[in-house]
């Protein structure tokens, strides 16, 4: 599955540097490389079933993802991984450092999740994880608006689409662990319509 979409990625024209697409792929990269340390975080001492599944899930298909994106950047003769502490989103028109992008964890909150046990691993993990994806789909509504290549506008709905998903199962989730939901600050809980 997962060589078909690569495949379907990179049959497009290659757009150039600062485009939308390749900055999308680029720091998409790191936000995902992030979700990946908050997955095996969590697994180092959380203890619910249900929440080790999804950090397995997340580690394994943002994984794939990655390697996804950095094989679509190489074919079109772009640097295949980003600089994780350079400049980021400006194919948005919202530059910042990359570590600053919409729902990454700061130092502190990685830091505090390494150390926590459940259930305040729980409900760290989970909530760190909820805006995380809350910033992740921020930035694939705005690549599946604007990409010049459909198969990345797709391959960029298809992330936004998981990421909800899995945004309300976390908060499910959430309410059955008897924490408050996490509500968004960065995207819609729909995909905008067009």
């Amino acid at each position: 599955m997962s060589g078909v979409i690569g495949w379907r990625l990179a049959q497009d024209d290659h757009p150039g540097q600062g485009s939308v697409d390749v900055g999308f792929l680029e720091d998409m990269q790191t936000h995902h490389l992030q979700a990946l340390e908050l997955g095996y975080a969590y697994l180092e001492h959380g203890s619910d079933p249900t929440l080790r599944h999804i950090a397995r899930d997340i580690i394994t298909f943002q994984g794939v993802e990655i390697g996804q994106m950095r094989s679509v950047l190489s074919d079109w003769g772009e640097p295949a991984t980003p600089d994780p502490t350079g400049t980021a989103m400006a194919w948005m028109h919202e530059r910042r450092p990359a570590q600053q992008m919409p729902g990454m964890a700061t130092g502190d909150e990685l830091n505090r999740l390494r150390d926590a046990q459940s259930p305040e691993a729980d409900e760290l993990f989970s909530r760190l994880m909820i805006v995380h994806h809350d910033g992740g789909i921020h930035m694939a509504d705005y690549a599946a608006a604007n990409a010049e290549t459909g198969n990345i506008r797709n391959f960029a709905r298809g992330v936004a689409n998981t990421q909800r998903s899995e945004i309300a199962e976390l908060n499910a989730l959430r309410t059955r662990l008897g924490f408050e939901p996490v509500p968004l600050q960065f995207s819609s809980p729909r995909p905008p319509s067009g």
